[in-house]
């Protein structure tokens, strides 16, 4: 699951992300002056620097000992509000890890700022994350969260909103009780975008009749859609996803994310088109 997951390609392009996102200032997670933290960027290894610093992927490139600079952090706090409702999977794990790994990038890059990020999901007790030393406690978070699961899609546990930034990962079908949470946090001044985060199958029209089962009560039916037919609901539907995102105060993302057969660092690239890193 671990390797899957996260594999070494993934963080190789979340560094060069998290790199640009520096050289532009920093990331859009974090809004505030913070403390002094690691950077990426390694120096050679000098008398008195903390081991706790040395990069050892660098060093092992050079063949010198070499640590990672000093940065001056920006602060700020990001929110992540994960949606594990089941129709999160339905029939594969794509969407699932590409939620995971989107929350990784941007917890990785607000805390190489020396931010704060708060995990929340349906269901669970938010947990909290800071300073550069816990980005590995974020990923293995990540990767112990459970299957998606039917309580995974209700009311969120959300800190105030104060100076922070949340950030909601979806898909097309979520339920009032996560639209009730987020509209509560965002209606008290918070900054907030949901993401509805949508599977290369669901923009595609179907070739035939459907055996369809209902996520939630496990109910069986066929169906008989008109390919011609198919995109003016399915457009409506995601234009309407987008309205009850805005009429909550929230700014919607409509992310498509990748393949089964790419790569898993693709969502970082979709992801970088948008708003969102």
């Amino acid at each position: 699951m671990t390797s899957s997951l996260f594999p070494a390609e993934f963080f190789l392009v979340l560094e060069r992300m998290a790199r640009r996102a520096a050289g532009r200032g920093g990331s859009r997670a974090a809004s505030n002056a913070g403390n002094q933290v690691q950077g990426f960027e390694p120096r050679p290894a000098r008398m008195g620097d903390d081991a706790r610093r040395v990069d050892w992927r660098a060093s092992a490139r050079t063949g010198n000992l070499q640590v990672r600079r000093r940065e001056d952090g920006r602060g700020g706090r990001l929110v992540l509000a994960l949606d594990r409702s089941p129709s999160l999977a339905p029939g594969n794990p794509r969407r699932d890890f590409d939620q995971r790994r989107l929350a990784l990038a941007l917890g990785w890059m607000t805390l190489e700022g020396g931010g704060e990020v708060v995990l929340c999901q349906g269901g669970a007790p938010a947990r909290k994350f800071g300073s550069f030393a816990r980005r590995a406690a974020l990923q293995t978070a990540l990767e112990e969260i459970e299957d998606p699961l039917e309580e995974g899609g209700g009311r969120l546990s959300l800190p105030a909103p104060g100076n922070s930034r949340l950030v909601a990962l979806g898909d097309p079908w979520a339920a009032d009780p996560w639209w009730d949470s987020l509209g509560a946090w965002a209606s008290r001044g918070g900054r907030a975008e949901a993401v509805c985060m949508v599977l290369p199958q669901e923009d595609l029209p179907p070739s035939g009749p459907l055996r369809l089962a209902d996520v939630e009560s496990g109910e069986r039916l066929l169906a008989h859609p008109r390919g011609d037919s198919w995109p003016l609901p399915w457009d409506a539907w995601l234009e309407n996803w987008k309205g009850r995102a805005r009429e909550r105060g929230l700014h919607p993302v409509l992310l498509r994310v990748g393949g089964d057969s790419e790569p898993a660092s693709r969502i970082l690239e979709l992801a970088g088109r948008t708003s969102l890193v």
